[in-house]
């Protein structure tokens, strides 16, 4: 089997994207907190783990960087969302140059420096063991996320409804925008769920058109994509606004939008970060 290097960074980006959309949410009276649980971790350990999982399984396994890396301090690790998004987004602008022309067969480019146990042994196995790590570690965060906000008492976004007269072709529609499957379908009478972190985007007959704005990981490359399937496209990507701090968004980035029509004819606001040029 052929390992795809699009394929693998997309996989590894979307986790790294949704985990910097959770730091961002929580804020900096949050991010260092740990849920009520034996053992558990706060949002910011987890995250300086995942990026300790990068750099030694990615960055030193596959792309030969000599990392030094101190796995057990990473679960100490404490600060400041904007320092953290940064060293995210950091880690994101490194990944496809780490990845680019990985011989998946090939062994490790540098010893592990650790303890022999269990682990892959080729390049590509150490690519599989990121995006299990990461997968994995996202979810955890997104239900810590939740268990601290819950125990804050701070409201959540539960549900958005969006109008769709035909499920079958919004399926389409949503599971290519999204990337994602539907998380349900009722019929009768007529609902279609798609996940969306914590929140649930409904699609139903019933429902009114609403303006719903959707991340993606980059808003200029979807639009593309999407124009090149015939999506009409009413508003082309643009900067609308700049996150001088984590207020709205990830500091120190551009928010980019862009406007199209689903295949339900309500207009859809797609939105992306990416770092200050």
């Amino acid at each position: 089997m052929q390992l795809d290097d699009d394929d693998l960074v997309t996989t590894l980006d979307t986790a790294l994207a949704g985990m910097t959309d959770v730091l961002v949410a929580l804020g900096d009276d949050l991010v260092n907190a740990r849920p009520d649980l034996p053992g558990a971790n706060s949002p910011y350990a987890i995250v300086t783990h995942c990026l300790g999982v990068l750099d030694h399984w990615v960055g030193r396994l596959v792309a030969g960087r000599d990392v030094e890396r101190d796995r057990e301090a990473e679960f100490r690790a404490a600060g400041r969302v904007d320092d953290l998004v940064a060293r995210v987004q950091a880690a994101r602008d490194r990944l496809r140059d780490d990845v680019a022309g990985a011989d998946g067969t090939a062994p490790f480019a540098l010893p592990t420096g650790r303890p022999p146990r269990d682990w892959p042994t080729t390049r590509g196995g150490a690519l599989v063991h990121a995006v299990e790590e990461l997968a994995q570690h996202h979810g955890q965060l997104e239900i810590t996320r939740d268990l601290l906000l819950a125990r804050a008492g701070r409201a959540g976004l539960a549900q958005v409804a969006q109008h769709a007269d035909d499920l079958d072709r919004a399926a389409a529609f949503y599971r290519d925008l999204l990337g994602a499957e539907p998380a349900g379908r009722f019929d009768p009478p007529g609902l279609l769920f798609f996940r969306l972190g914590p929140t649930r985007l409904l699609l139903e007959r019933s429902a009114p058109s609403s303006l719903v704005y959707l991340q993606v990981p980059d808003v200029r490359t979807r639009v593309e994509e999407l124009r090149a399937r015939g999506v009409v496209i009413e508003g082309d990507p643009h900067v609308i606004f700049r996150h001088d701090d984590a207020a709205l968004g990830p500091a120190g980035h551009d928010e980019w939008q862009a406007f199209v029509r689903d295949s339900e004819g309500n207009l859809v606001g797609l939105v992306s970060h990416q770092p200050v040029a």
